[in-house]
């Protein structure tokens, strides 16, 4: 240096600009510095020419504001494009929400096939409107049945006392007849009502640990009589299981299997077998199995809701709560009513 730097401090760091010769040309660079104080009165500036520091800094700032600008694009866009998509499934499900919401039922929330958390969201819900369409679809079935199922035992109970207008008495024949028709309107209102209570939930009903092979034998027992009497066959196998259970809505769904296997394997000579066991995966079963004619397949998931009759003339005895209560027992329990063929006829399993 020709002088000492204005900028100096008696001691300490600080920055100034210097003059270096570049191919003949004066270039002004920077120079970082520091002056220390010596004895004697001396000074001491100790310095390095920052140009190429300077130089990287520029750069670097300048790299990273072109990089923060991309990548501020990329982001914006990446947002933009992610936001379209998502809205977009959102309003696919508002529409089909719409759409279900103006009465069309059978409508569902679309999925995209990729696991996310949207398709989760349709699934659940599509599972929902299934239960819901069920639901309604046994509604209407039920209204329609209902109707015919109990305008027959309540029209012949009018058959049975208007002739007591007239009359100084109906009878002792007539007064029975009467009440069995009531009997049979009473005992289709009953089973509505424990089904509906078994679909109510557990909080409705309460659970104790019952000896399920004693429920078991005493349901069997109870038809034994009347399968002797139709010259039927009727065994049961049981082990030793105790499991939680609400035991008078079980004992209606046993009873209900059996009744059902009496009804259509009502040939002198058929079989009914009923058995009590411990599945593999810990499950408790109870199986019901006959030689009537069976379900076919076609028609097994429908025959469990409520008033489904495969007989078309609707002219046997019964509403079709049968199974129906069964199935709700079940699934309050935890479990199914699985129908299968027992080649040949039925055979109806409690797994719970």
């Amino acid at each position: 240096l020709d002088r000492w730097p204005v900028e100096a401090p008696e001691a300490g760091r600080f920055s100034f600009a210097i003059a270096r010769r570049d191919d003949a040309v004066e270039v002004g660079r920077p120079a970082l510095a520091e002056s220390f104080r010596l004895p004697g009165g001396y000074r001491l500036l100790v310095a390095r020419d920052a140009g190429d520091l300077d130089l990287v800094r520029r750069r670097f700032l300048g790299a990273m504001l072109w990089t923060g600008g991309g990548v501020l694009i990329f982001g914006l866009a990446t947002g933009w494009l992610l936001s379209r998509r998502v809205l977009l499934r959102v309003a696919r499900a508002a529409e089909a929400g719409e759409r279900i919401a103006a009465g069309q039922f059978d409508r569902r929330l679309p999925a995209a096939g990729r696991g996310d958390e949207f398709d989760r969201l349709a699934e659940s819900v599509n599972a929902m409107m299934d239960r819901i369409e069920g639901l309604m679809r046994a509604m209407r079935i039920a209204t329609d049945s209902i109707s015919h199922d109990l305008r027959r035992p309540l029209t012949r109970l009018r058959a049975r006392l208007e002739p007591a207008l007239g009359q100084p008495g109906l009878g002792p024949d007539g007064i029975a007849a009467a009440l069995a028709e009531v009997d049979r309107t009473v005992a289709i209102l009953d089973n509505l009502l424990r089904i509906a209570r078994a679909e109510a939930g557990s909080a409705s009903v309460n659970f104790s640990d019952t000896d399920l092979a004693q429920l078991v034998e005493d349901a069997a027992d109870l038809y034994r009589p009347l399968a002797e009497a139709g010259g039927l066959s009727l065994t049961v196998e049981t082990e030793p299981l105790t499991r939680p259970v609400e035991r008078q809505l079980m004992a209606e769904a046993v009873t209900n299997l059996i009744d059902n296997a009496l009804k259509y394997a009502a040939d002198p000579g058929g079989k009914i077998h009923v058995r009590l066991r411990r599945r593999p995966e810990g499950a408790a079963e109870i199986l019901v199995r006959d030689t009537g004619p069976g379900i076919a397949a076609a028609d097994r998931a429908r025959v469990v809701e409520r008033f489904v009759r495969l007989e078309p003339s609707r002219a046997s005895e019964g509403a079709g709560l049968g199974l129906s209560l069964a199935a709700a027992v079940a699934r309050l329990h935890g479990g199914d009513l699985v129908l299968g063929d027992a080649r040949p006829g039925l055979s109806a399993s409690l797994r719970f």
